[in-house]
C-alpha cells in the first residue's frame, strides 16, 4: 500500500467536497442514525439484480460551469464567488428548482449549509497557505444508506455520515502539478484550488463483499480526509483524499460534467491529490484519527 506521497489509484469516492457530504442525503428519508457494518466474508456471488445501477446518465445539457448536477453546481458557484452565508434546505430546493434541471441529489434531509469567514482561531497557516472560509453542514439525521452512485454497473456499498460536519477551506494559488503519463512526466496546470479538510463529523463507505473481493485493490472501505476542487483545461475537478481500514492514502474522482464516479482517476486527480494531501492532514496536537472518531450524538462508522 503506498501512503500519501504516492497515493494508489482505485475506485468510487464522491463528490464535490460538501457535495460529497450531500450525497447520502439523496438516497433514503426517514433513515436511523448511522452505526458499523462488519465485514463479511462470505464467498463471491453474483451481485443482486437490486445492485445494478440505472443505465440512464441523463441528457441534461451541462452549463457554463461545467457542473451538470445543479445542486453540485450551487455548491460550486458558492465556493467559486466566495459567497459567505446560511442556506436551508427549502432555499436549497428553490434554487435547484429554478435552474430548471434535476438533481440526483434530493434536499430534504439537509437542516443547513454555512460558509463563513475563518475565526482568527481557526486561520491555521500551512505551507504558505491560510484557512480563510469554513464550511459547517447540518443534516436532520446521521445516516447509513447505499451508495446512490454507480461504480462499474452496479452501486457498490454503503455510505455513512454523521448528522453534522465542520469544514476548513484552503485557497491556493494555481500550480503546476508532475505526474507520470505513460512513462514521461507531464506537467499539468491547475487553477481555482480549494482545499477542504473534514474537521469535524465522518464520511465513510463500507464496500459489499462480494464486490470488494472480486475487485481487490481497484476498491476499499474508505474514511473521508478531505477534498480538493480545481480546474484543469477549463474543466472543473473534484479529487476526494481518502484513507483505508489499514491506514493506507489513497484518492478518487467524481466527474462534475457526465455527474459520475470515475472508475480509474486521471493523472490530473492524482497531481492533485498530491498536492493537497498535506493539507487534508489533521492540526498539529488533534486527536482525530480516521475509524476512531468518537461522536457527540453516539455511533460512528
Amino acid at each position: 500500500m503506498r501512503r500519501a506521497s504516492h497515493p494508489r489509484r482505485s475506485g468510487p469516492r464522491p463528490l464535490a467536497a460538501l457535495a460529497a457530504l450531500l450525497v447520502v442525503t439523496g438516497a433514503a428519508a426517514g433513515v436511523g442514525a448511522a452505526h458499523p457494518v462488519a465485514r463479511r466474508a462470505e464467498p463471491v456471488a453474483p451481485p443482486p439484480a437490486a445492485a445494478r445501477a440505472d443505465s440512464a446518465d441523463g441528457d441534461q445539457t451541462v452549463p457554463p460551469s461545467g457542473v451538470r448536477d445543479p445542486l453540485l453546481e450551487l455548491l460550486w458557484n458558492i465556493a467559486a464567488d466566495d459567497s459567505l452565508g446560511s442556506w436551508d434546505g427549502a432555499a436549497l430546493a428553490r434554487r435547484v428548482a429554478a435552474s430548471g434541471r434535476t438533481s440526483r441529489l434530493p434536499v430534504g434531509d439537509i437542516a443547513r449549509i454555512t460558509r463563513r469567514p475563518a475565526t482568527a482561531a481557526e486561520a491555521e497557516r500551512r505551507r504558505g497557505a491560510t484557512v480563510t472560509r469554513v464550511w459547517e453542514l447540518e443534516l436532520k439525521q446521521a445516516l447509513h444508506v447505499p451508495l446512490p452512485y454507480a461504480f462499474l454497473g452496479y452501486h457498490p456499498g454503503t455510505l455513512a455520515a454523521a448528522r453534522t460536519f465542520v469544514l476548513s477551506e484552503w485557497p491556493l494559488a494555481d500550480q503546476t502539478v508532475h505526474v507520470a503519463v505513460d512513462g514521461r512526466l507531464a506537467a499539468l496546470d491547475v487553477t481555482a484550488i480549494h482545499v477542504m479538510r473534514l474537521d469535524s463529523g465522518w464520511f465513510t463507505l463500507d464496500v459489499d463483499a462480494w464486490l470488494d473481493a472480486l475487485l481487490g485493490g481497484l476498491l476499499d472501505d474508505y474514511w473521508t480526509c478531505g477534498f480538493v476542487f480545481a480546474r484543469h483545461a477549463g474543466r472543473p475537478l473534484e479529487v476526494s483524499l481518502l484513507v483505508n481500514r489499514d491506514g493506507g492514502d489513497d484518492y478518487g474522482q467524481f466527474d462534475l460534467g457526465h455527474d459520475r464516479i470515475v472508475a480509474h482517476p486521471e493523472p490530473v486527480a492524482r497531481g492533485l491529490s498530491l498536492l493537497a494531501r498535506p493539507w487534508v492532514a489533521p492540526p498539529p496536537g488533534s486527536a482525530r484519527v480516521p475509524w476512531r472518531v468518537e461522536t457527540a450524538g453516539g455511533g460512528g462508522p
